[in-house]
């Protein structure tokens, strides 16, 4: 073989391998193209993903210096408490050692601050020797008075959130601004100023405010506002009898301050959402987003409540506040509105938690200005959502417009079930709430569920009012069927007209319940001569609405064909 003919094999051989190695290499049976070993790895990480976060406190960094702070401060205790048997110790040693105990681990998380974690650890620990030497000393030995023991627990609660600030440690945050909203129930004998209290919780809801404004810390903050609202309603239980001005009017301002500090304030700061995010960065945004929605939707509500607790209101003014608060929070949407490119653009969660503020205060003012009768303007709140979704796209709209509808529908049905006379502003509100429902599934995109539940609402509307117009006429229960008949001609009439077979379906079900309704409950209850003429009426309407509407069953397909379908045989 000649050198010519050696160097084209090797060369052939050469682009040979190339050919192979760019080639995709092919898949293992059963392993979707991992080998078994990699495969079995990746599936074991994403078992224990969700338990991360613990294994990583137990095992990760700095999980050795919470074991020995834990186990020194349990060692601590056992030597005071042995102290104590022997007799060796007072009550003001006690305090002091755990004070000193307290500056001792602090001053040691200071000097190790290059340690980050193991500086968080003893600073911590500190904190918590404080506490305990704040709390023993008040509540237990009785050495300094209550007002003392809320100045020093605020001082180590503020310690304790500049420690969180300089740490960037949320953990630390959390402590501190829970310790400082239950200090003065944990220290409290029962008795005391709620005016104070109520500023004090002012000041501490601030400071939480602060803390979010410079860290973003959305856990904490939530945390902080669940502890702060509950922490405010236990100042609104505290008001007695007498009522002092000033009490109610602490109380009202710590709760505008809860509202604007844990509600608005993390509106203002909303982020404009990232289109690049993917994967795990995209979950934590979307868990992000519903965290900020959960804590603020609901709390204007909860802020009307305890303004209409603390002032104990009656129902007039009560539903003015509410109404006034559902205006501003519309007008807020409206002129938000114009700059969706901007400030109602960064994102989604904003208009959403603005939606459902507006919406549930509407709501509020509906029910309490109507003295409970109006059940039925929820109806007409639910279609005002589902306009506003579907002219003005509002975010949320569509949810709020599906849980009022919810509400509303089973609080008409147990009105219309339960029996009873009904005055005219009642009968009013009832019929606009059944129309509201309907109009609410048209606008829904023809929601099926929300058109039934109008259907059955309608049903039994026409049958307690029409069976009360006929009770007083002497005709019996026959004005009720007659008007079933005129729904299930006007249902059949909107199917053709709109070419929706559910509307057929409905109108065809509507015949039915009238023809049931004539043979098993009517027949005995009507004179002979107008047994006679409405079932002459009744079947000589739906005689000639067969004329008319020949073809209810046509199948969808031959709906889609054209108007030719709706011809008459």
């Amino acid at each position: 073989m000649s050198t010519e003919e050696r160097i084209r094999e090797l060369e052939a051989r050469v682009a040979e391998l190339e050919r192979r190695l760019e080639a995709p290499s092919r898949k293992p049976i059963g392993t979707g193209g991992l080998p078994r070993p990699q495969q079995a790895r990746s599936t074991a990480t994403s078992l224990i993903e969700p338990l991360r976060p613990v294994i990583e406190f137990l095992s990760g960094e700095g999980a050795l210096a919470r074991i020995a702070i834990t186990l020194l401060l349990g060692g601590l205790l056992f030597l005071v408490k042995y102290g104590i048997d022997q007799g060796w110790v007072n009550e003001l040693v006690r305090v002091g050692l755990a004070t000193l105990a307290g500056f001792i681990l602090m001053s040691l998380g200071v000097k190790l601050s290059s340690r980050r974690i193991l500086s968080q650890v003893l600073f911590g620990g500190g904190i918590g020797a404080l506490y305990v030497a704040v709390f023993s000393a008040h509540v237990f030995y009785g050495l300094i008075p209550l007002t003392v023991a809320v100045i020093l627990a605020s001082i180590v609660s503020a310690l304790c959130l500049a420690a969180s600030l300089r740490y960037a440690s949320a953990p630390l945050a959390g402590v501190a601004l829970s310790a400082a909203l239950a200090t003065p129930f944990l220290l409290s004998s029962g008795q005391g100023s709620v005016a104070v209290l109520a500023g004090y919780l002012v000041l501490v809801q601030l400071t939480a405010a602060v803390v979010y404004h410079r860290a973003r810390w959305l856990l904490t903050h939530a945390w902080t506002a669940l502890l702060s609202v509950a922490v405010v309603f236990l100042a609104f239980q505290m008001i007695d009898d007498s009522r002092p001005f000033w009490d109610q009017a602490m109380v009202q301002l710590a709760a505008l301050t809860c509202w604007g500090a844990f509600a608005l304030l993390p509106l203002v700061h909303a982020r404009p959402p990232s289109a690049e995010l993917a994967g795990k960065a995209l979950f934590e945004e979307r868990r992000r987003d519903a965290l900020i929605l959960l804590l603020t939707a609901p709390l204007p509500l909860l802020v009307w409540v305890l303004s209409y607790g603390a002032w104990s209101l009656d129902r007039v003014p009560a539903g003015l506040l509410a109404l006034i608060g559902a205006v501003g929070y519309t007008l807020v949407l409206v002129v938000t509105q114009e700059r969706t490119e901007s400030w109602a653009a960064q994102a989604r969660y904003r208009r959403v938690s603005l939606v459902a503020g507006a919406f549930s205060l509407w709501a509020a003012a509906a029910l309490v200005l109507t003295d409970g009768q109006g059940v039925g303007l929820l109806g007409v709140l639910a279609a005002a959502a589902m306009w506003t979704q579907r002219r003005l796209d509002w975010d949320g709209s569509r949810v709020a417009g599906g849980i009022l509808a919810i509400i509303g529908a089973l609080a008409l049905f147990v009105r219309m079930t339960s029996g009873g006379e009904m005055s005219g502003p009642e009968i009013l509100y009832d019929g606009l709430g059944v129309a509201g429902i309907a109009v609410a599934g048209w606008l829904a995109e023809r929601s099926r569920p929300l058109l039934a539940a109008a259907w059955v609402l309608t049903l039994l509307f026409l049958e307690r009012e029409f069976s009360a117009i006929g009770e007083g006429l002497g005709l019996g229960p026959g004005l009720a069927t007659a008007a079933w008949v005129i729904l299930a001609i006007g249902l059949l009439a909107m199917g053709f007209r709109t070419r929706e077979q559910g509307y057929r379906y409905l109108g065809m079900a509507t015949v039915g319940l009238v023809v049931g309704k004539l043979m098993l409950f009517d027949l005995s209850r009507l004179d002979p001569v107008w047994r006679i003429l409405v079932f002459v009426g009744i079947g000589a309407a739906l005689l000639a609405t067969s004329y008319f509407f020949p073809e209810v069953w046509e199948r969808e397909d031959e709906d889609a064909e054209g108007p030719d379908a709706e011809v008459p045989a």
